[in-house]
């Protein structure tokens, strides 16, 4: 049969107790985790949405300036005037096509 003393059932129950309170105190704070991890990730969510429609509407604008409307009409007259004399573009030309003139 079991030839345990006493002693050490009821040591293992309170070790026991404590495991159980340890168990519960981490289903707390998981359930915590849980809770905020939804709203974190819900503003952050609309932080990305917010921020893409200004851009969206960054370059919209640009769109429709008067500087772009300008350039972009002279290329279309540019391109009905002389249809085959376009000479190809290459990025590989141009290496710094990405970056932003400082003047």
């Amino acid at each position: 049969m079991d030839n345990k003393p006493a002693t050490d059932d009821s040591a293992g129950a309170g070790s026991q107790a404590v495991d159980e309170a340890q168990l519960k105190e981490a289903m707390k704070r998981l359930k915590l985790l849980h809770i905020k991890v939804s709203d974190v990730m819900f503003s952050s969510f609309v932080k990305a949405v917010t921020n893409a429609q200004n851009e969206v509407k960054e370059f919209a604008d640009l769109m429709r300036d008067k500087e772009s409307k300008r350039a972009l009409a002279m290329a279309d007259k540019s391109r009905e005037e002389n249809p085959f004399g376009i000479k190809p573009w290459k990025h590989m030309d141009h290496p710094d096509w990405f970056t932003m003139d400082k003047d």
